[in-house]
C-alpha cells in the first residue's frame, strides 16, 4: 500500500469523524431550540386562553365587570404557570384543556390544571 493510499484512508476516516460530530451538535442544537419554542408557544397559549376566559366572564357574569388578568409568572424549574386574576375566578381546567388540545395536540385533555406538552408537565395555578 502506497503512502498516498494510507493518507487518503486516514483523511476519509477523519472526515467521517468530524462529520459525525457536526451532525450530533446540530441535532442537539435543533432539539434545544425546538424545546424553547415549544415552551414559548405553551406560555403564549395559556395567556391568550386566560385573557379570553376573563373576557367571557366580564361579558356574561353579572358583577364581574372589573375582572382582570393582572399578571402571569412562569417558573422554568417547576414548569408552574401562576395567573394573577383580580375579580371573579376563572376556570383553570378549561384553560388547560384548551391549550392541551390546541397547542399540544392532545385528543383527551386531562380536565385538570395540568398541561402535558412534548413530555413536559406544566401546572397552572391561580393566585
Amino acid at each position: 500500500m502506497s503512502q498516498f493510499q494510507k493518507l487518503k484512508g486516514q483523511a476519509s476516516f477523519e472526515f467521517v469523524v468530524i462529520l459525525s460530530i457536526v451532525v450530533l451538535l446540530a441535532t442537539a442544537f435543533i432539539y434545544t431550540i425546538s424545546n424553547e419554542y415549544s415552551e414559548t408557544f405553551v406560555l403564549s397559549a395559556v395567556k391568550n386562553s386566560a385573557e379570553k376566559a376573563v373576557s367571557a366572564i366580564v361579558l356574561t357574569q353579572p358583577g364581574c365587570y372589573n375582572t382582570t388578568l393582572k399578571s402571569m409568572k412562569f417558573s422554568p424549574e417547576s414548569h408552574n404557570i401562576a395567573l394573577t386574576v383580580f375579580g371573579c375566578p376563572i376556570d383553570i381546567p378549561k384553560i388547560a384543556s384548551s391549550v392541551e388540545t390546541g397547542i399540544c395536540g392532545a385528543r383527551n385533555p386531562s380536565g385538570s390544571n395540568i398541561i402535558v406538552c412534548n413530555g413536559i408537565i406544566y401546572t397552572i395555578t391561580s393566585v
